[in-house]
């Protein structure tokens, strides 16, 4: 019963969490909602004594995704605008869709005839197993994901070596103001902002 309650309470948290993410004005706290939404999915794996895939849930995805967004957000938009145009263009079509799409899963939901199978146990030794899985059996695959890690983080890093390099040039009038002045001079974009 107390699993079933917490299987509840945590749902629920990562539903609200979900909702507050899409329909939340200010977009880092919606990255904030999006970490706790995550946190409840890993409490859920616990409960399916899923403790390994709870960790990497934890680590990867809110001690690494959320907070490479959250750094992202930071550096790149107003974080305290919330005058922005919260929806574009398919803000018609997009709840459309989406209930096109609840409607389908719940379809299928009701018509699949479930089976109960018996609970297999957990081994113990289920990271001694996932390690052994993952270099043997899976070792081709998890030398080609590393190495496609490297190459887009390399990539990255290059990318941004190559923008540091370009020199950012605008162009101000004689009264300092941007517009179709007579005169015209081509300043860095340090020398603008001082």
């Amino acid at each position: 019963m107390a699993h079933a309650l917490m299987f509840y309470l945590f749902a629920a948290l990562a539903i609200a969490a979900s909702l507050a993410v899409i329909l939340h004005r200010n977009i880092f706290k919606s990255a904030t909602f999006l970490a706790g939404m995550l946190f409840c999915l890993a409490a859920l794996f616990v409960l399916l004594d899923a403790e390994f895939i709870a960790v990497v849930q934890v680590l990867i995805y809110i001690g690494a995704i959320t907070i490479l967004i959250v750094f992202a957000i930071m550096l790149t938009t107003k974080i305290n605008d919330e005058h922005k145009e919260q929806f574009n263009s398919q803000k018609f079509l997009a709840p459309i869709l989406a209930l096109g799409l609840l409607g389908l899963i719940l379809t299928i939901v009701v018509k699949i005839q479930w089976t109960t199978a018996e609970i297999s146990p957990v081994p113990s030794d289920i990271l001694g197993l996932i390690g052994t899985a993952l270099l043997s059996d899976f070792i081709f695959p998890f030398d080609v994901v590393s190495i496609l890690l490297l190459v887009a983080l390399i990539g990255a890093t290059y990318i941004a070596k190559q923008e540091d390099r370009k020199p950012l040039v605008t162009e101000v009038d004689e009264t300092g103001e941007h517009g179709d002045g007579k005169v015209k001079h081509a300043l860095h974009a340090e020398e603008v902002e001082h």
